[in-house]
């Protein structure tokens, strides 16, 4: 019996993200490349700053999945060079030439904030994203997303072993006992 592929169904609703908005009143330039800035946390959230550096190699990957843009990471040494500060938050006050600096030094056509507003890496885990996708050359907020995922709610749980399913096809036995919803 053990030999026998179990089918494997998800059961219960998906987890549909709500809080996500999209320019849609002009038709901006094709965004060709997109500055990847490095993730902000909170200072005083130690989860959420120790989980930044594991999630941001895995947030480029997804982005470049999308194949819409080319993705450019900006490391926190070479902003810092050319404006100052090492990572910047999309609600902070910018440095006047960061839009500029940052177009003539990565040939960009946007860039990408990301913010880990929660973050918990043990089971149930939690993340929260505040994502904005801002045009350089008129500052133009493209798009932008604020959702927290906790893996404690049955849609979001549903979610993940759904995605995890479609990218482990060969995978057998019941998604809830797979890794997933630990890492």
């Amino acid at each position: 019996c053990s030999s026998l592929r179990n089918p494997q169904v998800v059961l219960g609703p998906k987890y549909k993200p709500t809080n996500v908005h999209r320019l849609q009143s002009f038709n901006p330039p094709p965004i060709r490349r997109v500055a990847i800035l490095p993730i902000t946390a909170s200072p005083n959230d130690w989860q959420a700053e120790s989980g930044r550096a594991q999630l941001e190699p895995i947030l480029v990957s997804e982005l470049g999945k999308s194949k819409q843009f080319e993705c450019v990471t900006i490391s926190p040494q070479q902003l810092q060079a050319w404006t100052g500060p090492s990572a910047v938050r999309a609600d902070d006050i910018l440095p006047a030439d960061l839009f500029e600096r940052l177009q003539k030094q990565s040939d960009c056509d946007a860039v990408l904030f990301s913010h880990l507003s929660a973050y918990r890496a043990y089971r149930p885990l939690l993340l929260g994203w505040n994502l904005k996708l801002i045009e350089l050359s008129g500052s133009y907020v493209l798009w932008s997303a604020d959702e927290t995922f906790d893996a404690n709610s049955a849609p979001v749980a549903n979610s993940a072993q759904y995605y995890y399913l479609h990218q482990n096809p060969n995978e057998t036995g019941n998604p809830q006992h797979n890794t997933i919803l630990m890492s």
